[in-house]
């Protein structure tokens, strides 16, 4: 069951930020787009530790947990980018 409810919040993420795309009309830069991959990796994994369960299942979920902390790498690059702390590697 945790599964499912990560893999739901782990795919909110990135449709919030498509969301604010379309109906708040904020263009995404190239660094927001690479944001998003480690969420719906971690989606993916999430969802299928709810599947496998067992000791393939917990293998499962923390490589999610690991794939929502390089998006939160990637987020502390962006910061730093918006922020000018130092130039985009893009």
């Amino acid at each position: 069951m945790i599964g499912y409810a990560i893999a739901l919040a782990a795919a909110a993420a990135p449709l919030a930020a498509l969301g604010s795309e379309v109906w708040l009309g904020y263009p995404p830069c190239l660094l927001c787009l690479w944001q998003r991959w480690p969420y719906w990796l971690a989606a993916g994994l999430a969802l299928a530790s709810a599947l496998w369960g067992g000791m393939a299942g917990r293998v499962a979920l923390l490589l999610a947990g690991v794939s929502v902390l390089a998006s939160g790498g990637i987020a502390a690059l962006h910061l730093g980018v918006e922020w000018g702390w130092w130039p985009s590697p893009l």
